[in-house]
């Protein structure tokens, strides 16, 4: 799978996750020298990594063969660079999947979207995969009410 984010923090900061989830994943993005960037794509092309997580840079040029899932963990603000990022999966004949994960805050961007793609792409909302509401943030955090992901900037040293 390839995981696009928009900026690399959050990129960095889904790197993370996955990993911490014990996924095989790594981050691929604009600030990381050619010869690392050219390792990278032949490991996830050889299956030695299972999730590439990366920032646009990876969706024009990156030709991996059986990409089967492509997922916008953010939506782009362009419609040409949605193009370029589900184009990654499905190549030569094959079949893969485009997956967009939606939050209120993205609909404009998927208004330009379909707009550029000229039709409305089918949306399913899934239970347990809803924003958490605003109410929620405000209050004060429980154990119970413990966030399931902190991003390891925001982690102590004991934590790592």
């Amino acid at each position: 799978a390839l995981v696009f984010c928009n900026k690399k923090i959050r990129a960095e900061e889904v790197c993370d996750w996955l990993q911490s989830q014990n996924i095989s994943a790594q981050l691929l993005h604009g600030d990381f020298d050619q010869s690392v960037r050219r390792e990278r794509i032949r490991k996830f092309r050889a299956g030695q990594i299972k999730v590439t997580v990366a920032t646009d840079v990876a969706a024009r040029g990156l030709d991996v063969a059986d990409i089967t899932h492509v997922i916008n963990y953010d939506l782009p603000f362009r419609g040409d660079n949605y193009i370029h990022r589900i184009g990654r999966t499905g190549r030569a004949d094959k079949h893969g999947t485009a997956i967009n994960l939606v939050e209120p805050h993205d609909l404009k961007n998927l208004e330009r979207i379909e707009y550029h793609l000229g039709h409305s792409l089918p949306i399913r909302k899934l239970k347990g995969l809803a924003p958490k509401a605003k109410a929620n943030k405000a209050r004060s955090k429980s154990k119970e009410d413990k966030p399931r992901y902190i991003p390891k900037k925001d982690r102590s040293a004991k934590d790592d």
